[in-house]
């Protein structure tokens, strides 16, 4: 069947009045093949669109007019003229259109756009944008038939500097009154470069199947998969548009998720005792958005495969003021969906047992509300080491971004709680705490040197691993009396029936108020500093041996009673050294009688007079 076809050299849109003489489009060549017979009945069927080269050059000045807003065509209605075609080579003279419209059926079997480039000057933002390589390319146009298409591309933005290229696959379907499209198996591909887009997130991968109902203002999204980094979910969506406010609900399946992940990528620092916890998040949840609120629901979670259950609420989204005053930027197209003054926070998340890195908690309850300024997180733990634990954490936004704790401690077994932690027991006994600290957050180094509060604890049948302070009494003893030997049965554990402490903690030093122990061997008293941005920790203890006192069954350490020793405690929090203030134990009567008699029998043995030595090697 004959066919018509239309090819063309370089082709030339001129810019509106106000705008430069930079042309508005260019393309370098386009070519038509139109089906000759349908023209005869009144019919347009294009057989091959093909158009190379094709830039498009869109400005907006500092005053808010652009020239692509109507501009064009307001030019053309007012000069009642065509839109200024030009052919290259062929004069200037614009091509009238015909008095007669065409109708029916418009078909294309093939369609390549190929080479183009999109360039937006912004000179009210100062922005730049650029769309290079732009292909998009149709096979078997037809109505009420599926089409395939592919676009790809790559975009660079100038304010904030990034570069994203893309590819996008799919395939599409209307009907003839263009009410009804169905898009299938919808493939999206992107990769980011720039310092605003997160290093895990750099690729972005998108499937799904829309269908649009143009009566109805309704978008279906279903068996919708989106993978970028750690993230990998699933979902089935329903998006309306009555009276111009968008709802949107639906349900969201958490695929893979690993927080701690996000956390890296987020460089926020690991705590290390957390070994391989908050490696995988999964679940399901329903939501609802619309009239500035988010609802979600029905959250049922996976934590490191604990089970939870929770919901949460945002409104006051959107609400904030319109941006379209010129010398204002424009914001995403999800401006609607973004968070203002006006926002508000408020869920709950529940846990029947919760395990990290083998820290036991059960029966949790966490629960938030706030704004995106300052949000306040309530906990409550009611079995957790023989005990309970209750709390409040407050992070605050802002330039000097903070954080306040507020936390109890009841009953709580502090030997298995540390060892499950971290390996070890350097220390345990009931344990009740109560800790109110306020910090800067912007780093660690800020956090430690700008905290202060207050931190009140007793352990209740206590023992301390790794220092035995009666033996090192002892043996200090035992080198100041002549023939004494350090006793037996002594062991590496220092026991106490209570163990009283308080401190003030100022720009992150920790200062003790009142440290107080008593056991049946002894009593202690001291004070010393915590030094958290030096990591030193410094103390002076005081260890008063009681009257009459056992070590062990059948192990008397009576030369040691009322003793007053006192001991420094140094080194970091890692790494303490213990060690005997010998000038205050010489200072002891009984200690400084025993070194007489010393210093008296070498005289008699030796004929060496010692008289005040010993006094001066301490």
């Amino acid at each position: 069947l004959p066919k018509i076809a239309v090819s063309t050299g370089r082709i030339r849109l001129n810019n509106r009045s106000g705008f430069g003489l930079t042309p508005f489009a260019t393309a370098d060549k386009a070519y038509f093949q139109i089906k000759f017979l349908p023209l005869l009945s009144g019919r347009l069927e294009i057989k091959k669109i093909v158009l190379n080269g094709l830039k498009i050059n869109l400005k907006r000045r500092k005053d808010g007019q652009t020239n692509w807003d109507n501009g064009v065509e307001q030019s053309v209605q007012r000069q009642k003229l065509p839109i200024p075609l030009t052919h290259d080579g062929a004069g200037s003279e614009p091509i009238k259109p015909s008095n007669r419209f065409l109708t029916a059926s418009i078909m294309a079997t093939k369609v390549d756009v190929l080479n183009t480039e999109i360039t937006l000057e912004d000179e009210l933002s100062g922005n730049r944008v650029e769309i290079r390589d732009l292909d998009f390319v149709i096979d078997s146009f037809l109505f009420n038939k599926g089409f395939s298409a592919t676009i790809q591309g790559t975009l660079n933005n100038r304010r904030p500097r990034f570069r994203q290229t893309s590819t996008i696959r799919f395939k599409l379907f209307l009907n003839d009154s263009l009410d009804q499209v169905r898009i299938e198996n919808f493939r999206w591909s992107s990769l980011f470069e720039g310092a605003m887009f997160p290093r895990g997130f750099s690729q972005v991968e998108l499937q799904t199947t829309a269908d649009f109902n143009l009566n109805d203002k309704l978008l279906s999204l279903s068996d919708l998969r989106l993978n970028s980094g750690p993230i990998s979910l699933g979902a089935d969506l329903s998006v309306s548009w009555i009276a111009a406010k968008p709802t949107i609900s639906g349900t969201v399946s958490l695929e893979k998720v690993s927080p701690r992940e996000l956390m890296k990528i987020a460089e926020i620092r690991y705590p290390p005792g957390l070994g391989n916890s908050l490696e995988s998040l999964e679940g399901k949840l329903k939501f609802e958005f619309g009239e500035s609120q988010l609802t979600v629901r029905d959250m049922a979670l996976l934590l490191d495969g604990n089970p939870a259950k929770g919901h949460f609420t945002v409104t006051g989204l959107g609400s904030g003021r319109t941006r379209d005053q010129p010398g204002e930027a424009h914001e995403s197209i999800v401006e609607f969906a973004s968070a203002s003054s006006q926002t508000t926070y408020q869920g709950a998340l529940n846990f029947s047992a919760l395990t990290l890195n083998g820290l036991l908690a059960e029966q949790i309850q966490v629960a938030f509300q706030g704004t995106p300024d300052v949000v306040r997180i309530n906990q409550r733990v009611k079995k957790f080491y023989d005990g309970q634990f209750t709390g409040s954490v407050v992070i605050t936004r802002g330039p000097r971004p903070s954080v306040s704790l507020s936390q109890a401690l009841t009953g709580v077994r502090i030997g298995p709680l540390l060892q499950n932690l971290g390996g070890q027991t350097p220390i345990d006994g009931n344990l009740q705490a109560t800790i109110s600290l306020f910090a800067q957050t912007t780093n660690m180094d800020e956090f430690s040197s700008t905290l202060k509060g207050n931190i009140e604890a007793i352990l209740s049948n206590g023992q301390v691993h790794g220092i035995d302070l009666l033996g090192l009494v002892s043996k200090s003893k035992a080198t100041a009396e002549e023939g004494a030997a350090k006793p037996k049965g002594l062991s590496s554990i220092t026991r106490f029936d209570k163990l009283d402490y308080r401190a003030s903690a100022t720009n992150g030093i920790v200062t003790s108020t009142l440290l107080r122990g008593t056991s049946p061997l002894f009593d202690l008293d001291g004070k010393g500093t915590i030094d958290l941005p030096n990591n030193e920790v410094s103390f002076r203890l005081n260890l008063a041996i009681k009257k009459n006192t056992l070590t062990a069954t059948g192990v008397d350490i009576s030369r040691l009673n009322r003793l007053r020793v006192p001991i420094r405690v140094s080194g970091t929090l890692s790494s303490l050294n213990y060690q005997i203030d010998a000038r205050s134990v010489m200072e002891d009567p009984r200690v400084r009688e025993a070194t007489r008699k010393l210093e008296q029998k070498i005289h008699e043995k030796f004929g060496i007079d010692v008289e005040g030595i010993l006094d001066q090697l301490f």
